[in-house]
């Protein structure tokens, strides 16, 4: 079986900042779209939240960061980093980064539970991976 190719960039490990600040953002716009009753927005918002802050891991342990068009792809570049519970915390980033086009493309409307479900895993992979970065 041939390893699967990852489309990356080398970027610079200090950029993780950058990363860290974006899914900081997007991360506090989740509260701003659940009092405000937006439930597509508060799950599209969890997914940005979360991919934002697998960048700031791979860019701060790695060295690299995914271009591919597919974020899920972005697992397999965070199984390579050596910290306790990456891979129960990488399934939980491809768990969320999976809904990505059924919040965005699907007929069907994303519903409050749903939403915050999603908010919920977002919340416990962002404050995991912020205790792992510098």
């Amino acid at each position: 079986m041939s390893a699967k190719f990852i489309r990356t960039e080398q970027v610079e490990k200090s950029n993780y900042k950058d990363f860290r600040l974006k899914a900081t953002d997007f991360y506090h716009g989740i509260e701003v779209a659940h009092a405000a009753n937006l439930w597509h927005t508060m799950g599209v918002t969890a997914v940005h939240a979360t991919i934002s802050i697998g960048d700031a891991l791979t860019t701060n342990y790695l060295g690299v960061r995914s271009t591919a068009e597919d974020h899920r792809l972005t697992k397999d570049i965070l199984l390579k980093i050596q910290i306790d519970g990456m891979e129960q915390y990488a399934n939980m980033y491809g768990r969320i980064v999976a809904k990505k086009n059924a919040i965005t493309y699907e007929r069907r409307s994303f519903t409050e539970k749903e939403a915050a479900e999603i908010a919920k895993q977002a919340q416990r992979f962002y404050d995991w991976a912020i205790k792992h970065l510098p």
